[in-house]
């Protein structure tokens, strides 16, 4: 991760909870569940300070423990074929081989 790539990173997480509380609907939302998920509705005033605690290097040692090969899960879906089409009466029905 550059510097440059981390400071974005930082300046998104501040835009979107800078967003977050636009509304008062939205600040009371986030209020109650702050309180219900963390028993202190006062958190709320130090989010922004605990992510941008965390430092590149942070960010780096943990992508290099968890980020690995063998934590890596794929999901394979097999591509749907399109069923045969039915000849038109009067055409003779396709065996598929040529």
């Amino acid at each position: 991760m550059t510097e440059d790539e981390y400071h974005k990173a930082l300046n998104g997480q501040e835009t979107e909870f800078a967003n977050a509380f636009g509304t008062m609907n939205a600040r009371a939302k986030n209020l109650a569940r702050y309180h219900t998920f963390y028993g202190d509705a006062n958190l709320i005033n130090t989010e922004l300070q605990r992510y941008q605690a965390v430092k590149r290097e942070d960010l780096q040692r943990v992508a290099q423990k968890y980020l690995t090969a063998e934590g890596c899960n794929y999901l394979r879906f097999p591509v749907p074929t399109a069923p045969a089409a039915e000849p038109k009466p009067g055409e003779p029905k396709s065996t598929g081989t040529k």
